[in-house]
């Protein structure tokens, strides 16, 4: 299986990273968490990543199926022909025009997904409200965002030899950039993480992600991170969190969804 790239990336505002300094403050992520389980993460379902670079679509669409497992106990099963329709949408894609391959960038898919929601099923749409931005250079409050928002989104620089590496650290010194790739990370230990990209887990060291990591956003949904109590997994509320996005993101719709 060949595995593509295509996450274009820019740095997220300062109120977004603000944002998440106000929700994450004081947030203790747990020493280890791991939002991978019961799913069947072994490649036969890259989402159309494996020819195309639809990673940003397909890595949204493997942080939706994470968290809905979470809430409703069953696996909706993403489909290629979802991602690649948001590929169009998003990224301006047109199959039969393979110069218009070109990627996605990750600010506007996060826009465009708060924007109009994604449908997972005919029935189902997976809405947010809002997202916020991790600071990439203090571990903990990417643990924390991990944790608390079942799963993060991970924008990475990749370099010559990760995409067909089964574990990511310390690049070799001199390795040449190849691309932008986006990931999600749904869990982690103490010495690392796991990364869902072309429907695998890639255990990831943490120098070997900081190496890598360029940004780290959180969409936020009442539906998909708050329990039926209105509360987060390790007890924030939901009314609390809503009023730091308002706060922080005085021109944004209410993230209540």
């Amino acid at each position: 299986m060949s595995r593509k790239l295509g996450a274009i990336h820019r740095p997220p505002p300062h109120n977004r990273l603000r944002a998440g300094a106000a929700i994450l403050a004081g947030y203790t992520p747990a020493p280890a968490c791991n939002y991978t389980e019961g799913l069947p993460w072994d490649g036969a379902n890259p989402l159309g990543n494996d020819n195309i670079g639809d990673c940003v679509e397909a890595a949204f669409l493997q942080l939706a199926r994470a968290r809905w497992k979470r809430v409703a106990g069953e696996d909706y099963g993403p489909t290629t022909g979802q991602a690649i329709a948001l590929y169009t949408a998003w990224g301006g894609y047109n199959p039969a025009n393979p110069a218009t391959d070109q990627g996605t960038d990750v600010l506007t898919a996060l826009d465009k997904w708060g924007a109009a929601g994604i449908w997972i099923k005919p029935d189902l749409l997976l809405d947010i409200g809002t997202w916020f931005a991790a600071d990439i250079q203090d571990l903990t409050q990417v643990r924390a965002a991990i944790d608390f928002g079942t799963g993060a989104l991970c924008t990475l620089q990749l370099f010559a030899g990760d995409e067909t590496a089964s574990r990511w650290d310390t690049p070799p010194a001199g390795a040449a950039v190849i691309g932008g790739h986006e990931v999600v990370a749904l869990g982690y230990t103490p010495t690392g993480c796991s990364l869902i990209t072309w429907d695998l887990i890639m255990p990831c060291t943490w120098p070997g992600l900081q190496a890598r990591l360029q940004a780290v956003e959180v969409p936020v949904s009442r539906d998909l991170v708050f329990d039926t109590r209105g509360l987060s997994g390790a007890g924030q509320k939901w009314d609390r969190v809503n009023q730091i996005m308002a706060d922080a993101l005085p021109d944004q719709h209410s993230a209540s969804v």
